[in-house]
């Protein structure tokens, strides 16, 4: 156990600049973590919720369950009516329709999203 802590006690006394280079590390890493993890779904959680905002009447949607139709009305409570079939309607949060589905099948062009929002 003496020895260890022996060791401990150099090694400590040799790195004196270690602590700048452990910071800088720790910044490079957070740096890294929010322009390739934070950001990118920061918007991507925009761009759904404008996508969302934008639906109206006649637009062709799916749902993130996998349920494709067009949306007959939207509702103020945050829920839309969607015909998936005719003479079946059904009613969905309006957060539940997926912007990137929709997007893949129905080849939305930015679904209404402005830039700088």
């Amino acid at each position: 156990m003496e020895n260890a802590l022996l060791l401990w006690q150099t090694a400590g006394g040799q790195q004196e600049g270690s602590v700048l280079t452990t910071l800088l590390f720790a910044v490079a890493g957070l740096g890294i973590f929010y322009f390739f993890i934070m950001r990118p779904q920061k918007q991507q959680q925009t761009e759904q919720k404008n996508f969302s905002d934008g639906l109206k009447r006649g637009d062709k949607v799916v749902t993130s369950g996998g349920l494709h139709g067009s949306v007959t009305a939207v509702h103020e409570n945050g829920t839309t009516d969607i015909m998936i079939a005719p003479k079946v309607v059904i009613t969905v949060q309006s957060n539940y329709i997926s912007f990137e589905m929709t997007k893949a099948v129905h080849d939305v062009k930015n679904a209404g999203i402005t830039k700088g929002e």
